[in-house]
């Protein structure tokens, strides 16, 4: 199964990356980046991930009572993760490595769950540090009422807290490995939009309920952010 796995994903995942590169080549003309950068399709995961995924994926053949139909949703849901993440990735070692500076921002569908319709409502503030280091410019639930109230911009919110290093204690410029940016669970719809010095991004006019919801969370902590929003949202 791992065998079968591993090829199905060796026959569409360059197909992905190299759409996803010819995307990121098309947004780069458009903002007509600086200087000369040609993305390069990221590579697939090495084969012990397709025995993890066939080992995992199978554990419900083997039960007290076998789920054939629950087996094949974890081998599918894990393939197609497989699969959109060299495209996702093609994506987000181009911003690293473009020295044009680009960032990127997590489109969700409308259907998405709380996670990532969380990640959508920050926009393009997703910005290399390193290959594996990437710090988001967050806003919290009072930023966003603030917002609402007042009708101040991000942009204005964030130029405040800019003054300050992370090191510094600057809230709006937190570093995390591995950022949540890049994360993604089995049949995650989500896409990854670079975005270019000068160019604006348009998001989807139903990431304005996700913000809302968002500024409704009680804390400025993830998880209680999370909880809130899924109970607003009536979604996972």
């Amino acid at each position: 199964m791992a065998e079968v796995l591993e090829e199905v994903a060796e026959k569409y995942g360059p197909a992905a990356g190299a759409i996803a590169a010819d995307f990121y080549d098309e947004l780069r003309e458009d903002a007509k980046a600086s200087g000369r950068f040609a993305p390069a399709v990221a590579a697939l995961p090495e084969a012990e991930r397709f025995k993890s995924l066939a080992g995992w994926g199978a554990g419900p053949l083997f039960g007290a009572e076998p789920d054939s139909a629950l087996a094949l949703s974890r081998m599918s849901g894990g393939l197609s993760r497989i699969v959109q993440n060299v495209g996702r990735d093609t994506i987000t070692d181009a911003v690293v490595s473009d020295p044009a500076g680009p960032t990127y921002a997590r489109h969700a569908s409308a259907n998405a769950c709380a996670f990532c319709a969380m990640l959508a409502t920050r926009g393009p503030v997703y910005a290399p540090g390193n290959a594996t280091r990437v710090t988001g410019e967050r806003l919290g639930g009072t930023d966003y009422r603030k917002m609402r109230r007042t009708g101040i911009s991000r942009e204005q919110i964030l130029a405040g807290s800019r003054a300050k290093t992370v090191a510094q204690g600057g809230r709006k410029g937190r570093a995390t490995s591995q950022a949540l940016g890049e994360k993604y669970h089995d049949d995650c719809h989500c896409t990854v939009v670079p975005v270019f010095p000068g160019q604006t991004y348009r998001e989807a006019p139903y990431v304005k309920k996700w913000r809302d919801a968002y500024a409704g969370s009680p804390s400025n902590d993830t998880k209680d952010i999370l909880s809130s929003m899924r109970e607003q949202l009536g979604t996972n």
